[in-house]
């Protein structure tokens, strides 16, 4: 058994563990199919400019990440944990 009074508040969510830190970068697919199931809030960034201010991954391809309804191409944006 866990003890989960002794995690950051920020590692627990929803009775799961989070593994990511804010500010992480997502990189692989692995890291955005965790994210979906964690329902973590990822902020979408292109050239240092803010596109999304925080949204849950809704779904995602190889090529491709929907959030809040919108797509963004994975190699033309940065997907950061809020």
């Amino acid at each position: 058994m866990l003890d989960y009074d002794r995690r950051e508040k920020s590692s627990y969510f929803n009775g799961r563990v989070n593994m990511f830190k804010t500010k992480e970068t997502l990189y692989t697919d692995a890291e955005f199919n965790h994210a979906i199931r964690l329902q973590t809030k990822i902020a979408v960034w292109k050239n240092s400019q803010l596109h999304d201010s925080g949204g849950i991954i809704e779904g995602h391809t190889k090529e491709w990440v929907t959030i809040n309804g919108r797509h963004y191409i994975k190699a033309m944006y940065e997907f950061i944990v809020r």
